[in-house]
């Protein structure tokens, strides 16, 4: 037996593990003291990105020469998920390139893409992984990529013959590449796609079929369904039902909150296969695994999941549980909400003993909604988790009511108690005081959650603020500069102050908070936000389920986080708070306790995927456990406090599942039967070109036994990584960094300087030869830049579909969606209810081609007229009309005519015709140059005759464009809106109007009738004519 064995065959794990490109033995590391672990940790953290082996297993699995379409890969903090994705992404690629998948070729479009979905946050980070132009440095004349996890094979695809291209050159080569091949969707966006798609016949096939599909945390994806609404979810069914793509879903929780949610996953991976999924209420009976259905449920599963541990000892800062810090002896709660005997928390919490006022305040609700019986309620929740976090003086119950704001800032009203003095604050938070204490006595990075933002981050705010720290975006209560600052991560984590702050949180002058001391973050910050260097986790307030808390701590405690702080100060100390009144339970205790009910039965389902994962064999040896390890090392904990730390993974925790961390695989294991078959040229070719860094001549043996002991491979693979080398004469450099390349004479592979000509010695090959320029070379003037028109119209399709989904945000086509609404909502005041969405959508189609410069125009309508399109294209050439044989476009200021000669359009000498003038309506608009390079809309008020207009975004007087648009139509109700929005809404608004022929008036001049337009003087008797042209620089005067 020598193929892959099939999924649907019963011995598929026990046959899998025998072939070698699905068993690749990892390295267990076995320290025997603190000073072997810090040499590990040191190796480890300041080595360059090499595949792992688990890796380039899952690369190997979903290989197209397998035959497995789909894989979960359930992969723990800090192991690399989304380098992983990326290997099997690129792997993908490959063959869709190589087997012509993707072509686009005049007539001939074949798109096969990768598609990736997830959220702003996720979107971003696969994006940066794939292709992050930071790491792509010049080393001793040499291009290279600095910690990628695709090494150079980027680089090697882009420039073959390692021609001297600049940073700038190579970049726009690989986002050219990324921009035609990945997909970078958000889940509504995916949808809406899918939806539209599916209108048509056989389209979800002819556009997914070959292509590969990423879902990055897939536990969100069914996060808000909806009955009503066509989701993600539904599309991925859609396209699961109807043909077979690559599959692949990853997730460190895939269960988030309910065991029950893998039923959904492994039913998509299923039925990518064409195989049948299952019913969640034939296998799952209150969140439990119905026993009997056991072994059918493994069979669903089977060969689906790949397990991999997160979080290893030697590159993670340890965490520090209050059991190891907390001298304090406070008696835990005995009794629950309901006055039942409870047990203990296994999760390590921090207590904190309310004063008699919280105590008090806090009571009086909880025993309002127990009458009530709606504790569990979202808004009572909210109720009783405040009254926990902060309580007010004078039984009041919000902020506001207690303290006025002006501003963004927040003041005490009169004769109130500042209970956010450090004196008053321990009487009215209980949770407060602690952190703001434990900050007082610690050194280093310190960070804060808290889901509730008026009733937990602003008061935890006021309270730094009132004990003198200033937040570096600009205090919400207290006006006294400091040097001590904090900063908040409430919102966008894309928004350019938020980047801008989390890469001076992760500075290197930050190491010990010098520059920020204090992060409070929010649940937007809960998911693609990572820190360095943090000292001290505090989470004020649970949630119901610990996935949650997870995350939180998973922004601080990241591979390699701590790795510039010595040794011993590498820990976060972690504080779970809960509040104390007495031996029964508060609610937040309770829900604690709610939480870890869930993740025993959550665990117990992760337990079976662990032990039965394609992968299992190989992997599970990375766990191990503390008694295993008996290892302390000595840490310095951010409040000076010195401990010894057991070093390893603690049984009954969450990361192993509430359960005994050691387990075993649910498969027979066999010994490694056949070799590999499946290799990374590339990766093996990097490695060859790092050895003559190091040595001059190497035998076929030499390389052969040094890639073994980072790779296994065969010697086949070995000379065909070889051939291609000194085939294409690939660039390497030697010790002394001089240029060259690998020749083969006899039994040796020997590195060849460039200087040298022909056979020499190996000793001249060592050394550095004298060379002579004869020549100075002079770069010449860079030519003008090709116009490649299919990437033109991906461009423009992309545009299209961003301005025709739901999706927001801040560039033009984003702020399509919410101008579309409130025109409608302006023309059905103006009784103009018949919406017309056709010619809303051609509005856009007119913005994309009016912004095209000259070049750009040129070859686009020699594409349109002379080749076969697609409903899209149609759409744009319909902008294009030709009148007696002649097309009229535009050049800067002047008006070219066009006219067909031997399949071209080709310019031709038109004489101008005087224009009939007609009736403009109260504004009018159309898209001009302001300089050579770029174009603007401008818009003219048709009252003041003898101004040019203004380019809106250039309008520095916001009254100004309000003043503006409101003038269309009569209606001004704009003034809430920044003027990028009222930009867009004016545009559209004119165009529609225009192609509506709203009161027989021009609304909208082409970007031809603005050249036009371009005259003095008018005739006696006719309206003014609108010149929107003017050859000086633009202002923003009316």
């Amino acid at each position: 037996m020598d193929t892959f064995p099939l999924i649907l065959d019963e011995s598929f794990m026990e046959k899998l593990t025998q072939f070698a490109d699905f068993n690749i033995q990892s390295v267990i590391h076995k320290p025997k003291n603190q000073k072997d672990i810090e040499k590990i940790a040191a190796r480890l953290c300041d080595s360059e990105i090499e595949l792992s082996t688990y890796q380039t297993s899952i690369r190997n699995f979903l290989s197209n020469e397998t035959p497995y379409n789909g894989l979960l890969l359930f992969h723990g903090l800090g192991t690399g998920k989304t380098c992983s994705a990326i290997t099997v992404a690129e792997e993908h690629r490959r063959f869709i390139r190589q087997s012509g998948l993707f072509v686009q070729q005049g007539s001939k479009r074949h798109e096969k893409r990768i598609y990736v979905l997830g959220g702003p946050n996720i979107k971003s980070n696969f994006k940066k992984q794939l292709f992050d132009p930071s790491k792509l440095v010049e080393k001793h004349g040499e291009w290279t990529f600095e910690n990628s996890c695709l090494g150079n094979a980027l680089l090697r695809e882009v420039n073959p013959t390692n021609l001297k291209l600049t940073h700038e050159d190579l970049t726009l080569r690989i986002q050219d590449i990324i921009r035609r091949y990945y997909k970078f969707m958000g889940y509504i966006e995916f949808a809406n796609m899918v939806q539209q798609l599916k209108q048509y016949k056989h389209a979800i096939r002819r556009v997914f079929e070959h292509c590969m599909i990423v879902v990055d945390e897939v536990h969100n994806i069914k996060g808000n369904e909806s009955e009503d609404k066509f989701t993600a979810s539904n599309a991925i069914d859609m396209i699961t039902k109807k043909t077979t793509v690559k599959l692949l879903f990853l997730s460190a929780t895939p269960m988030f909150n309910e065991p029950t949610e893998i039923v959904w996953i492994t039913n998509m991976l299923n039925q990518n296969d064409k195989r049948p999924v299952i019913l969640e209420q034939d296998f799952f009976k209150e969140g439990h695994l119905i026993e009997r259905q056991k072994e059918h449920f493994l069979h669903h599963i089977r060969g689906y999941v790949s397990f991999v541990k997160g979080e290893n000892p030697y590159t993670f800062p340890y965490r520090v549980y209050p059991d190891k810090f907390d001298d304090r002896s406070l008696p835990l709660p005995t009794l629950s909400i309901e006055n039942l005997p409870i047990e203990p928390l296994r999760t390590r919490v921090y207590p904190v003993q309310l004063s008699s006022y919280q105590a008090e305040r806090y009571l009086a609700k909880i025993d309002r909604h127990m009458k009530a019986g709606d504790v569990k309620n979202f808004t009572v929740n909210t109720v009783l988790l405040s009254a926990l976090n902060m309580s007010y003086p004078d039984d009041i119950n919000e902020l506001t009511s207690y303290m006025k704001k002006r501003g963004t800032k927040y003041e005490y009203r009169e004769k109130k108690i500042h209970c956010f003095d450090p004196k008053h604050i321990g009487t009215y938070s209980a949770k407060i005081d602690a952190i703001c204490k434990h900050i007082q006595d610690s050194t280093g990075i310190v960070l804060i959650y808290s889901r509730l933002i008026p009733e937990g981050v602003i008061p935890m705010a006021i309270a730094l603020e009132s004990m003198g720290y200033e937040n570096i975006d600009g205090n919400v209560f207290s006006s006294k500069p400091s040097a001590t600052k904090y900063c908040m991560i409430t919102g966008d984590s894309n928004s350019a102050s938020t980047v801008s702050n989390i890469k001076l949180i992760n500075s290197h002058e930050n190491i010990h908070g010098n520059k920020i001391k204090v992060v409070i973050i929010s649940e937007a910050a809960s998911e693609g936000v990572d820190f360095k260097n943090i000292r001290q986790i505090h989470i004020m307030d649970p949630w119901w389920h610990l996935n949650r808390n997870e995350q939180i701590i998973g922004r601080g405690i990241r591979l390699c986080s701590h790795k510039a702080l010595p040794f011993e100060q590498r820990n976060a100390q972690i504080f779970l708070y809960v509040s104390l009144i007495g031996d029964k339970e508060a609610f937040d205790y309770y829900l604690y306790r709610y939480a870890e009910d869930k993740a025993v039965k959550i665990g117990k389902m992760a337990r079976l995927l662990k032990e039965n994962a394609m992968d299992c064999v190989m992997n599970h040896k990375q766990f191990q456990p503390v008694e295993d390890l008996n290892l302390l090392v000595k840490q310095t904990l951010s409040t000076g406090k010195q401990i010894e730390y057991a070093i390893g993974d603690n049984s009954y925790s969450v990361l192993c599942d509430f359960m005994d961390c050691t387990y075993t695989c649910n498969v027979k294991e066999h010994p490694v039967r056949y070799p590999r078959r499946l290799f990374d040229l590339n990766q093996t070719m990097e490695q060859i070109r790092s050895f003559f860094k190091h040595g001059y001549a190497y035998t076929a043996q030499d390389l052969f036994r040094e890639l073994n002991m980072m790779t296994p491979m065969t010697y086949e693979q070995l000379y065909e990584a070889l051939t291609q080398m000194i085939d294409l004469k690939m660039e390497c450099q030697d010790m002394m960094h001089r240029s060259g390349y690998i020749v083969n004479y006899g039994k040796y592979y020997l590195f060849q300087p460039k200087q040298l000509p022909g056979p020499v010695p190996v000793y001249e090959r060592r050394i550095p030869s004298n060379e002579i320029y004869h020549s100075i070379v002079v770069k010449p003037e860079p030519s003008v830049q090709e116009i490649n028109v299919l990437e033109l119209l991906d461009t423009m399709r992309e545009q299209y579909e961003t301005a025709t989904s739901l999706s927001t945000g801040s560039d033009w086509y984003s702020m399509v969606n919410v101008s579309k609404k409130h025109i409608i909502e302006v023309l059905q005041k103006k009784k103009l209810s018949n919406f017309d969405e056709e010619m809303f959508n051609q509005c856009i189609i007119d913005h994309m081609i009016e912004l095209l410069l000259y070049n750009q125009c040129l070859e686009l309508v020699n594409y349109l007229f002379f080749n076969k399109l697609d409903p899209f294209e149609e759409m744009i050439k319909s902008y294009f009309k030709v009148q007696n044989g002649v097309l009229r476009i535009w050049n800067n200021t002047k008006i070219v005519h066009l006219r067909i000669h031997e399949n071209t359009w080709v310019e031709i000498f038109v004489e101008r015709t005087p224009i009939l003038y007609t009736s403009f309506g109260t504004v009018v608009g159309g898209i001009v140059n302001n300089d050579e390079d770029e174009r603007f809309f401008k818009s003219k008020s048709m009252a003041k005759a003898k101004t040019y207009g203004q380019i809106c975004a250039q309008i520095s007087n916001k009254s100004v464009a309000i003043e503006r648009i409101a003038e269309v139509l009569g209606i001004n109700e704009y003034t809430k809106m920044d003027l990028k929005n009222i930009c867009n809404e004016l545009e559209l608004l004119l165009r529609y109007l225009q192609h509506i022929k709203y009161e027989h008036k021009i609304w909208f001049l082409s970007a031809v009738e603005v050249l036009e337009h371009n005259q003095k003087k008018t005739r006696e008797g006719t309206v003014n004519v609108v010149n929107l042209m003017q050859s000086r620089k633009e202002n923003s005067k009316k």
